[in-house]
């Protein structure tokens, strides 16, 4: 409808014109994202095995931490800060679903944290396990909601400022990309007082 009203009135006001299109470009961001995680749900559904290939980590979290900087509109986005070790850090998996998961963590960080606020993801590596940690300082989750986010389709309304642009599908294909990674993944409090989630892989 918004689109329909742009082609129809080629003399808007900037300003209003401006509004239409980033609630456009905001839609189709939230459209893209919900299309990708029904594809992703039907891929893990399907394969019967995870594919190895050797990934280097730090690559893969700055492509996804420039895609969404991209697609995420500067009046909205919080700081995003990557802390990342002089080495590479290598696992092994899918490529493309490991890319899906660390993105969809990201993204809910920035969906959920104000424009003053910062979303930081931090890569390290000890012996044969490499983790990734992605906090911001949004309301967070209350702990008692912890196992449920997990689950598909499921949503906390309360405190979380972008609920309703969410399907509560994100959380949970990351934990099963994960855990067929041969991972795990963990919520706790925040260090900036909103919320932390832990991925650890196997190197």
């Amino acid at each position: 409808g918004i689109a329909e009203t742009l082609v129809d009135d080629p003399q808007m006001e900037h300003d209003l014109r401006q509004k239409f299109m980033t609630k456009i470009t905001d839609q189709s961001h939230r459209l893209s994202n919900l299309v990708s995680d029904l594809l992703a749900l039907a891929r893990l559904d399907e394969r019967e095995k995870t594919p190895k290939t050797r990934i280097d980590l730090i690559t893969l979290i700055e492509e996804r931490i420039t895609s969404l900087t991209k697609v995420t509109a500067p009046e909205k986005m919080a700081s995003l800060i990557f802390d990342k070790p002089a080495e590479p850090v290598h696992v092994f998996g899918d490529e493309e679903e490991l890319r899906q998961a660390i993105g969809n963590l990201i993204d809910n960080g920035l969906k959920y944290t104000p424009r003053n606020g910062s979303v930081r993801a931090v890569l390290s590596s000890t012996g044969d396990r490499a983790t990734i940690k992605i906090e911001d300082n949004g309301p967070g989750i209350p702990e008692s909601e912890y196992d449920n986010v997990f689950k598909p389709f499921y949503k906390i309304d309360k405190g979380r400022a972008d609920a309703k642009s969410s399907v509560g599908l994100g959380m949970s294909i990351a934990s099963d990309i994960i855990r067929s990674h041969g991972g795990n993944i963990k919520l706790e409090k925040s260090t900036l007082n909103g919320l932390s989630v832990k991925i650890f892989l196997p190197v």
